[in-house]
């Protein structure tokens, strides 16, 4: 047979999956797209450096569309000198990160990657890839726009891969899937999914590690982990320029230390606090999966599915009549809006966390095929997958786990860094069908005896059948409590509306349970009849993967269907400003420059809030935004002032930030722009400075600040000051003269020395920013007024510019090329000597025996014809010694 019939059954199963992703978002192929909530807010921060790119082809690297000024390192930067980009936008077919059909389709090719690397049969890799690229966490992750996580989950099954191979002896391969796929997955950007990555491999090579001086193979050991980590290290490095920026930032941001220990306004413990490094407890675990929210993974309503569905909307349901009989009796005039607000408690999710817009469900199929796979697999890599998924439900438990997540917060590097520890369950999916795999592939050896194989198939279907009857038996019953703390709250005066909301969960756990238990029965009943030779294996593979593509598709459509997808038009009408907003609305390429403070609600927003929506920044330069880590400085301004807008002091404090419209609903839907008449300004001098002891005072100084006549600087500072006094200069003037988001000029004319405050926002000046009088470069601004830039000028007229100017962007830049060039050597390098020596005559492949089920012996590993090449052996003279 010719070799190149090989690659027949893989360029199959690729047009599977292809056809498979298309055919689920077969809308987006005909240019149609979903409104994703986080994606229309990146687009909003994002919009003023998209506006200066396409007038002169830079992206800079700072904004002032949010949050006063911040660098745009986490929101869009330049990647050009990474040249595996090219493979990056190659595997999304050219689309980008956002469309639902190419990402998907990228899930379902890179699980693939990994079930060849384990050795399976093409059909069993076809099987773990659709179940990936279609689970029911990626399909509720596309509909919320959470587009970098799902890139970045897409390239772990992909390093494990390497890794696997690299510690079973195939180093070139290994280490070249290894580079690349971390090259990728890093270029995606969500580094809290990396994080969990490492945390999994390294639980592996824990295992490893032990199974090496079990085996007495150390030496070999240690070469797979330095290949690996040479591996990793090339392809972090590849994102050199974002990844060192990234970590400078995060240092700056609420991701890092605080200043201040003094008590949030109106906290109950108002003693000094101890600074903290890293977030908090309360936000790390906001989101922290119920541990009984864990049966979601096999039934996909046993904690309701999602927030974002009502059972007000169903006409047929309990709820709905609960409802209308409560109407009834509400006074007339009031009773569109009553209904409304008594139809937003009947949702369907009653879980631990604040909402949630689906279940993180694997699959009745995947859980029945994992369980199955912990029973009959003997690969000793089935220890490492069952320690680090238990780990891993473990940390997504969050607070209802906290001895063990709050020891983890405390002495685990980077833990405290991110927040929303339930996305790790997307780890924990991998590892399912990994395990579920290799027990499939378990089945369908003809060496073990048949006793063997349906004893740990009636384990497994009596394990999760047995589960699904008894949600079922609860739902029926209603035997659970079918209520939060906040259903306790809210409907403890509608004692029959909460009776029908309870009895509406119960009933859609019960369909869901039986729905399960049907599934896996289907399944288990498929698998018996080819352990009892009643259907051949392939019918039998093919059946199987029906079944669970069903399930997932199933369930799937509740949460994205066709009807979900719109025209382009659409979501961009929906992104408009208010009629009376449009006169304040700076002109594109204009040297204007002030910020709008947003207190409107719009598009899509229930309750304003400036602090959560960077839509105002399609339009203005915007005091708030919508961003997981912004500058600590600023997050302690919020905190403390500008986080309510309705006092006098603060409304000073914005006009010091050179706010100069507030956007105020009127009433009757009618917004309109309220100068603050506080505003700065882009620069102004003061009359005076005061010099105090720490961050602590220079907060509370701001309390009864003029900031137009003082500004308050800290006693660090004090040498950058040494000899100045101000003499007021009645004739002094500062102007802006030419706006770039990185890089602003001001011309100046003052008679004596003087001290300017400017509107921006402070940035740590070693990372970054420089000032210049004059094209000569000067000592750099200090912190005034603990969030904005104070710079001492000599007498004269001169010109002023800051420039941001990172050296961790621009020198990282070029580490990130030639480390790009490397890792792109290494890969097509590797994969060719690779596919070279395994294409003889009689094409050769490793068994699954010797890549992952058979122990490492100290020679090299046995191989064997390929079963395409019938059943023969091969030649002795082709075979290794």
């Amino acid at each position: 047979m010719s070799k190149y019939n090989n690659w027949l059954p893989h360029i199959g199963a690729i047009l599977v999956m292809m056809i498979l992703a298309f055919a689920y978002y077969a809308p987006a192929i005909s240019g149609k797209v979903l409104s994703q909530s986080d994606n229309v807010q990146t687009k909003g921060a994002q919009s003023e450096v998209l506006k200066h790119k396409e007038k002169t082809g830079n992206l800079p690297l700072w904004t002032n569309s949010m949050f006063g000024g911040m660098p745009t390192y986490q929101i869009l930067m330049d990647k050009s000198s990474n040249l595996t980009r090219h493979v990056y936008n190659t595997l999304l077919l050219g689309q980008g990160l956002i469309p639902p059909h190419t990402a998907t389709f990228l899930l379902m090719m890179m699980m693939y990657v990994l079930m060849m690397s384990l050795g399976v049969d093409w059909k069993l890799g076809l099987l773990g890839a659709v179940v990936f690229g279609l689970a029911t966490n990626n399909v509720v992750l596309f509909e919320a726009g959470h587009s970098t996580k799902i890139i970045t989950t897409a390239y772990i099954p992909v390093v494990i891969g390497g890794v696997i191979l690299a510690f079973r002896g195939k180093f070139i391969a290994g280490g070249a899937l290894v580079a690349m796929g971390m090259a990728l997955q890093v270029l995606a950007n969500h580094v809290q999914m990396t994080f969990y990555m490492v945390i999994l491999l390294g639980i592996l090579g824990i295992f490893e590690l032990a199974w090496a001086i079990k085996d007495k193979q150390i030496p070999r050991f240690a070469k797979a982990v330095g290949i690996i980590a040479i591996s990793a290290f090339l392809g972090v490095m590849t994102n050199t320029a974002m990844l060192w920026s990234t970590y400078e930032y995060t240092n700056e941001t609420q991701r890092g230390k605080s200043e201040l220990t003094l008590p949030a306004p109106g906290a109950a413990d108002q003693t000094l606090q101890v600074a903290q490094d890293g977030l908090s407890k309360d936000y790390i675990f906001n989101w922290s999966y119920g541990i009984g929210e864990t049966m979601n993974l096999l039934v996909p309503n046993y904690k309701g599915g999602t927030s974002s569905q009502y059972f007000a909307q169903n006409p047929e349901s309990a709820s709905t009549k609960a409802l209308q009989q409560a109407m009834r009796k509400a006074d007339p005039q009031s009773r569109p809006q009553i209904q409304n607000q008594l139809a937003r408690l009947t949702q369907h999710y009653w879980g631990d966390q604040p909402f949630t817009s689906g279940p993180v469900y694997f699959g009745a199929v995947v859980v029945f095929l994992f369980f199955l796979g912990a029973f009959i697999v003997k690969d000793r890599l089935k220890w490492w997958i069952l320690t680090a998924f238990v780990f891993t439900i473990f940390i997504a438990w969050g607070k209802n786990f906290a001895v063990f997540n709050y020891f983890l917060v405390d002495y685990v590097p980077m833990f405290n860094k991110f927040r929303s520890i339930t996305m790790i369950l997307g780890i924990s999916n991998i590892l399912a069908i990994i395990l579920g795999i290799m027990g499939l592939h378990e089945l369908g050896k003809k060496g073990l005896p048949e006793k063997d194989k349906l004893k740990a198939l009636y384990i497994a279907t009596g394990i999760t059948g047995g589960l699904s009857l008894i949600a079922w038996l609860m739902g029926t019953m209603e035997m659970l409590s079918f209520a939060s703390e906040r259903d306790f709250q809210q409907l403890a005066d509608l004692p029959d509306l909460f009776a029908a909301i309870k009895s509406d969960r119960a009933d859609i756990l019960a369909k869901d349970a039986l729905r399960s238990f049907a599934l896996i029965g289907v399944a288990a009943m498929i698998l018996w009849a080819f352990i009892t030779k009643k259907i051949k294996w392939a019918v039998a593979i093919g059946l199987v993967t029906l079944v669970a593509l069903i399930d997932l598709w199933l369930v799937d459509k509740r949460f994205i269907s066709n009807e979900d997808f719109q025209a382009p038009v659409a979501i961009q009408q929906q992104i408009i400003p208010f009629p009376s907003e449009q006169s304040i609305m700076i002109p594109d390429g204009s040297n204007t420059h002030y910020r709008v403070l947003d207190l409107a609600a719009r598009q899509g927003m229930q309750q304003p809030n400036p602090f959560n929506n960077s839509l105002t920044s399609y339009f203005h330069r915007s005091v708030g935004g919508y961003h997981a880590a912004k500058l600590m400085i600023y997050q302690d301004m919020i905190t403390h002032y500008l986080g309510n807008p309705n006092t006098p002091q603060s409304i000073k404090l914005y006009g010091m930030l050179n706010t100069k419209y507030v956007l105020q609903d009127t009433g009757g839907g009618n917004v309109r722009p309220i100068p603050t008449n506080t505003d700065l300004g882009n620069a102004w001098f003061v009359n005076e400075y005061e010099l105090v002891e720490d961050a602590n005072a220079e907060m509370q100084a701001l309390a009864t600040l003029e900031p137009r006549n003082k500004a308050v600087i800290q006693k660090k500072y004090s040498d950058y000051l040494k000899g100045l006094v101000i003499q007021p200069d009645s004739a002094a003037m500062i102007v802006l003269t030419e706006y770039e988001p990185e890089k602003m000029t001001y011309s100046y004319n003052i008679s004596t020395e003087q001290l300017a405050v400017f509107s921006e926002v402070f940035y740590n000046t070693d990372k970054g920013w420089n000032v210049y009088i004059d094209n000569e470069k000067v000592d750099p601004f200090v912190k005034a007024n603990y969030v904005v830039r104070a710079l001492r000028l000599p007498a004269g007229s001169h010109t002023i510019e800051m420039r941001f100017e990172p050296r961790s962007y621009y020198t990282g830049s070029t580490i990130g090329l030639i480390a790009s060039v490397l890792v792109l050597i290494l890969f097509f390098g590797g994969m060719y000597l690779y596919f070279k020596n395994r294409s003889t005559e009689d094409v050769e492949t490793y068994e699954v025996d010797d890549l992952v089920a058979a122990k490492v012996e100290k020679r090299p590993l046995r191989k064997t014809e390929s079963r395409t090449a019938g059943k023969k052996k091969a030649p002795k003279g082709k075979r290794k010694k």
